[in-house]
């Protein structure tokens, strides 16, 4: 019997693109989703769903990639942060206020105590504000200036709880049901958000609008 001849050149080129489009028709089929608004996560787009109270709002966030529950929360959770703070603070760095105008002319969700060094309060909204990316370059390496406007808008008791929270909470013990239920108190707050459109600064306040911190603060200050 004749051996069975080795495959040319030609002949292995076409082995191996076959063998990559095949492995990328694999990966096509991934896909995952979450609605900020409900928080209802999907694992492929004939399963898009939403809470039956859903208002959809917010356009679903999907990725082509794994991700768990918890990654997608999180996405979830993100996206809630920068619309609250964009619609509470407008568009303009809160820094510009104290800071001389060096503001460039964006501004992105921030943190005053940076998201870096402590993830358990990324979420709370007494510590998420719009912040330039100038400002945001210089509160890497300087937190006076951050802090400095902090105390003077909210009061030295609020910064004070602020860093005793970052002390107490070195990292984020958070579980996948906490966040859900973060996200559910994000989305109904981000949903009533017309109803404080003239509301004061003290109303958004109590009504969590500028989060748990500064508004036990405030309270104990008794200025709600």
């Amino acid at each position: 019997m004749n051996p069975k001849p080795k495959p040319t050149r030609s002949t292995r080129s076409r082995i191996k693109v076959k063998a990559v489009v095949k492995s990328a028709k694999r990966k096509k089929g991934h896909w995952h989703g979450i609605c900020p608004m409900c928080g209802e996560i999907s694992h492929s787009k004939q399963e898009i769903k939403h809470d039956f109270y859903c208002t959809g709002e917010i356009p679903l966030i999907a990725v082509k990639k794994n991700q768990t529950d918890r990654q997608l929360l999180c996405m979830a959770l993100d996206e809630l942060c920068r619309r609250i703070t964009t619609w509470r603070d407008g568009c303009n760095c809160v820094l510009g206020e104290t800071d001389g105008g060096r503001c460039s002319n964006d501004s992105t969700w921030g943190h005053v105590i940076p998201q870096g060094s402590n993830s358990y309060l990324i979420y709370n909204l007494s510590n998420s504000f719009r912040q330039c990316s100038t400002h945001n370059g210089i509160h890497r390496f300087v937190q006076l200036t951050y802090h400095l406007w902090y105390q003077m808008k909210f009061g030295k008791l609020a910064l004070a709880i602020l860093e005793k929270e970052k002390n107490d909470h070195p990292r984020s013990n958070f579980s996948v049901a906490d966040y859900r239920e973060i996200l559910v108190e994000l989305s109904m707050m981000y949903q009533n958000r017309y109803a404080y459109s003239t509301a004061t600064m003290t109303e958004k306040v109590a009504a969590g609008f500028y989060g748990s911190v500064i508004r036990d603060a405030w309270i104990k200050e008794g200025k709600v």
